[in-house]
């Protein structure tokens, strides 16, 4: 301004000079022309720099998410084959042991108990004309079947553990995600508070793509912890049951070849036990599994203050991202947030999907459970015989009779809801797989566009 002042004074005065002058404040009015729109532009660029670098940033968080959704998908199903075989396998076994054991009491179920007096002074309790040794051969398929449970429970194990070496070793597990998104989460805000001049309806839009993101990993990370502790109980259960079962029925092997009732007796009270285990194993699980899993979603939100999980980010982004189209200038192409908001939706759909399967699986624990208590009244009914004072010579095999009867047909309920469960995941997979509607098929398209 003091270099115009001065041009103009020569102006004034100098007459003569007017036409150089003239040209001066000409170059010296455009420069400073130049200058602001130079500034102008500037400004503008910076703001476009900082919304495409808030973007990336956003994009590393659903990679992240990504990443953990995939991982988690890509077992599931493999799981739940291998699942369903060792479950298929030791109820199969059983099955036929509990069948023959039923025909043979039931042939001889008016037969009467002969007493003999052994030199000892003790005395020994026979089934007339069955042979302890054909009792016994009923419950070795019964033992092999609880063998095969068994070898399950415990490859299951060793998976799940080496499973959470893997996601350690690769920072995929709970301590190191959490670590990552809360430096993504900073990283962010930073960005975002170094640009002043951002439109409200980007920077709204960017915010609730933010909180999208950081919504998908709480749930994801949430339902991590649900599905490790329902693994682990599960197996634990099972291995422990499986145990108990063995053992209980190798004593009541045990007892039937050397007449011993008592000992029958002993392998009833831990079948008794076992059977309780089948019976609470549902309950346990799920009531475990769910508590874990909001133990794990509070723990996790902790971590992030701005972050409301009572409100619907990918609503608020829809409505700014309207808000934005109205303007005709944007730092960034709306194309690119229209597109990666169908993405978001299309992943809050699937784990939409995910937990409706979970609360499934939930209540198909409880139906693969119900043979649990027609086990422990076979279980009740052997204690009866093996305890009881001798009052009626026929009883106990009519009581054997009963209780086998019971417990063979809550195995065939089982095994048929095993069989149906089966073939409408099968189907139901091979559906999806066709039309590529896997979760993993999903991800793994997510993951390439994310990658790109």
């Amino acid at each position: 301004m003091e270099l115009l002042t001065r041009m103009l004074s020569c102006l004034r005065y100098k007459k003569k000079n007017r036409h150089r002058v003239h040209s001066l404040f000409l170059l010296a009015l455009s420069a400073i022309l130049q200058s602001g729109w130079l500034s102008a532009a500037h400004a503008a660029e910076s703001n476009a720099s900082a919304a495409r670098d808030a973007f990336a940033i956003q994009v590393k968080m659903q990679k992240l998410n990504t990443q953990l959704h995939l991982q988690a998908a890509l077992v599931g199903f493999k799981k739940q084959r291998r699942t369903w075989l060792w479950d298929f396998g030791n109820g199969s076994a059983t099955e036929g042991g509990l069948i023959a054991a039923t025909c043979l009491f039931w042939n001889h179920n008016q037969d009467k108990l002969v007493i003999q007096h052994l030199p000892d002074a003790r005395l020994r309790y026979v089934h007339n004309r069955i042979d302890g040794n054909a009792i016994a051969g009923t419950i070795y398929p019964q033992i092999a079947g609880q063998g095969v449970g068994l070898a399950g429970a415990f490859y299951e194990l060793i998976r799940d553990s080496q499973r959470s070496l893997y996601l350690r070793k690769n920072g995929l597990n709970g301590k190191s995600a959490i670590k990552k998104m809360v430096a993504l989460n900073h990283e962010f805000d930073s960005t975002l508070a170094d640009s002043d001049d951002l439109s409200d309806p980007e920077r709204r839009l960017l915010c609730a793509l933010r909180d999208a993101a950081l919504q998908e990993f709480v749930r994801l990370e949430g339902r991590a912890g649900r599905i490790a502790t329902a693994n682990y109980i599960e197996d634990g259960v099972s291995l422990t049951r499986n145990t108990v079962g063995i053992v209980g029925n190798a004593l009541n092997a045990a007892g039937n070849v050397n007449y011993d009732k008592h000992m029958n007796a002993n392998g009833n009270i831990l079948n008794a036990i076992a059977a309780s285990m089948i019976s609470l194993r549902p309950l346990a699980t799920n009531s475990a599994s769910i508590l874990c899993q909001h133990v794990n979603t509070q723990k996790i939100r902790k971590h992030f203050a701005i972050y409301k999980s009572d409100q619907d980010p990918l609503d608020e982004a829809e409505k700014a991202l309207a808000d934005l189209k109205d303007l005709k200038n944007t730092s960034t192409d709306i194309e690119n947030y229209q597109l990666y908001l169908a993405f978001l939706q299309e992943q809050s759909e699937l784990s939409d999907a995910e937990r409706q399967a979970d609360d499934r699986a939930a209540v198909r624990r409880y139906r693969e459970s119900v043979y649990g208590p027609t086990k422990l009244a076979q279980s009740i009914l052997g204690l009866n015989i093996g305890f009881r004072k001798l009052h009626n010579a026929t009883s106990d095999n009519r009581l054997a009779a009963i209780g086998n009867t019971v417990y063979t047909a809550g195995q065939a309920g089982n095994l048929s809801e095993l069989i149906r469960e089966r073939i409408v995941d099968e189907m139901d997979h091979r559906n999806k797989s066709r039309q590529g509607r896997l979760p993993e098929q999903i991800l793994q398209r997510q993951a390439q566009i994310l990658g790109d």
